[in-house]
Order: structure tokens, then sequence, then C-alpha cells
């Protein structure tokens, strides 16, 4: 039975495979085929509408070839324009524009303004030195300031501005005062101090260092003088603006360029007949019967400031001419034979040059010349 079962099933399997082969007339009215996109279908599977596509097994998958790679063009360089500014519009109400940046070639804080205000009191001059420093930088660093000042005493100071400041202690000795900054925008500093006033052959003096400033920028100085009115002396960093008498003072306005205060001032005499130092240069000639004599002489006088000079011609000689850097006129002076009164262009300084042309009878016969030099 068992056989007989097994054989009857093996032929069922048969008929049905054989069907399947042959294909029915019912699975022949399916769904039309995919369209002609589609892989082609082989055996019962076409007829059913199935997926497999006919391809022999044994046959691998055809490789498709890469496409051939385009060697890439690079541009040609295009120059930068140079950057727009944005145009600055208004910020909203209530708000704060944000703060700029600045180029790197700003330098981080520079000294916008240096006055010195005082006045003269005896062998010192007491001062207030007011300072505007600017920060250009929002960086969150401080600032050491070289300040110098190595003359002063500072006796107490006052700051305005927003950020913080304070001495540094332990800077250069060479820098003298060094004081420390931080924070973006102006910051004013007020030092008062007093610096001592030195005595010299030319006169009183008072000598400062300052701090670096940018280039084209001066220091002020306005400083008050009490006493009787004063010669003032200017040099190559240092120009006198003005000098006025209010009471019993004079007041003296004046710009500094560079890092050093030197201010010299005296209170000159009508007349200067002590002189420190006076060096004369003769040169004699004969021009027939007249013998001349050429000086050049150069005094130091022991103040500066002088206004006006006496000197007394060598016995027998008069004078021809006078000139020198500084002399407005000559002329005799009343009832003193041979004396001559020298008046100045404007107050001499440490140093007064003149040239002198002065003559003598001289005889035919010949004889003794008697130079017996200048008095002045």
């Amino acid at each position: 039975m068992s056989r007989a079962r097994s054989a009857f099933i093996a032929s069922l399997w048969a008929g049905w495979l054989m069907v399947c082969a042959l294909g029915t007339p019912v699975m022949a009215q399916g769904p039309p085929p995919p369209p002609a996109t589609r892989p082609q279908m082989m055996g019962s599977a076409a007829g059913a509408g199935g997926a497999v596509p006919a391809v022999k097994p044994d046959t691998p998958p055809a490789e498709v070839p890469p496409a051939p790679e385009e060697p890439v063009k690079t541009p040609p360089p295009v120059k930068a324009a140079p950057p727009v500014a944005p145009e600055s519009a208004a910020p909203p109400a209530g708000r704060t524009p944000n703060p700029l940046r600045l180029d790197e070639s700003v330098p981080a804080y520079h000294i916008a303004r240096l006055l010195l205000q005082g006045e003269v009191n005896g062998d010192r001059a007491d001062l207030t030195a007011t300072l505007d420093l600017d920060i250009n930088r929002d960086d969150g660093r401080a600032y050491d300031v070289p300040l110098r000042l190595t003359q002063a005493h500072i006796l107490s100071k006052e700051y305005t501005g927003t950020g913080r400041e304070g001495p540094v202690v332990d800077g250069p000795a060479e820098d003298g005062v060094v004081w420390r900054f931080s924070g973006r925008g102006t910051h004013q500093l007020k030092l008062k101090m007093w610096a001592p006033i030195r005595l010299s052959p030319a006169g009183r003096e008072l000598i400062l260092s300052l701090p670096a400033m940018p280039p084209g920028f001066d220091a002020q100085l306005e400083l008050r003088v009490p006493g009787p009115p004063v010669v003032v002396r200017s040099s190559r960093d240092l120009t006198v603006l003005s000098t006025t008498r209010q009471g019993e003072a004079t007041m003296l306005s004046a710009n500094v360029r560079g890092t050093r205060l030197d201010l010299l001032w005296s209170e000159p005499p009508e007349v200067q007949n002590q002189f420190l130092q006076a060096t004369t240069s003769v040169t004699l000639r004969r021009f027939g019967d007249r013998v001349q004599a050429t000086a050049e002489q150069s005094l130091q006088p022991e103040h500066a400031g002088v206004k006006e000079v006496q000197i007394k011609l060598p016995e027998g000689f008069e004078l021809d001419d006078l000139t020198g850097p500084f002399v407005r006129s000559h002329e005799p002076v009343p009832g003193q034979p041979g004396w001559q009164k020298v008046l100045l262009r404007e107050p001499g300084g440490e140093r007064i040059d003149m040239n002198l042309v002065l003559s003598a009878p001289w005889k035919a016969s010949g004889g003794t010349l008697q130079f017996d030099g200048f008095v002045v």
C-alpha cells in the first residue's frame, strides 16, 4: 500500500509540473506584460508575471565600465576688491552699537594730551600734570605706560575713567614713573607734584622728563613766576608762546616737543658789566697812515637775558664798525670817553658774539703802538 501511495503522489507532482510547463488557459488570460523596459522573463514566471529575469545561471552580471574622468579646470585667479565699509545705520532706540574693530596698525594706546600747570615757589615748582590716555583696543589687556617724570615728587593723584589704573612698583628704573591702565576708552590722570629748580650761571632752570607722545603732539606748559619780569630762553624743543605780567608775577605759556622739559629763565639787569668769561682775538694791519684792528669778541654774561653791554675801547683807537647776531646798535656813553654802549636786538643768552673794527693814526716816521685790550 505504501508503494502504491508513493507512486500516486509522484504521478500527481509530475502532472502538476507538466501543467506549469505548458501553461493553462486560465493563466494565459492574466494581466498584460509589463513595459518593454522591464527585463525578459522565461518559463512559468513569464506567464504568471513573476520577477525572475532571463539570465543564464552561470553567467556573471555584466560590469559597467566607469566613465572617464574629465580634468578639473582651475578658474583664473580673481583680484579681490578692497573691502567696502558698510554704511552706518542708526542703532535702534535703547541699544548701543558694537565698537569698531580697529586695524592692527593703530597703536594699543596713546597719550592724547599732557598739560603742566603750576607756580614757582622758591627753589621748587609746584605742578599739576593732567594726562589724557586713550586705549584703542578692546582686548581686556592692561598696559604699562611709562610717564617718566623722573625729577618729580608725586604727592597725590586723581583719576577719571571707566577702566582701572594704578602705579607699577616694579617697573624699570630708567622709565621713571610707570602707570598701569586697562579698559578701552579715555583715561584721565591728574598728578600733584613738585620738581626742584636748579641755579646755573645762565639763570634758573626747571628740568623734567616727560612721557612720549605721538608725532606732532606737544605738551603744554603754563607756569607762574613771581617776582620781577623774567626773560625765557627758547630752545629746539621748547617754544615760548607768550610771557605776560599779571600783578607781581610773570605768566609763561609754552609748548614742549619731545620727552624733556628744559626751561631756563633769568631776571636781566638793565646794564650788564659782569661777565664770567670774555675772549677776544685781535688782528692788526697797517694801511698808510692808519693802523686797523679787527677784533672778534665772545662774552659769557653772569646772567642770561642781557639787554645791553658797555665796553671800553683800547686807548687811542676809534670804533669804525660793530656787528653781531644780537647787536641792534651802539653809541658812546655820555661822560665816559672811550666807552661804547651796545644795545642788543633781543635779550642775549649764555653767549654774546661781537665783531669790532677799530683804527688809530700811525706816524710815517714809525714808532711804538700800545694796544691795551678791551674792558667790558
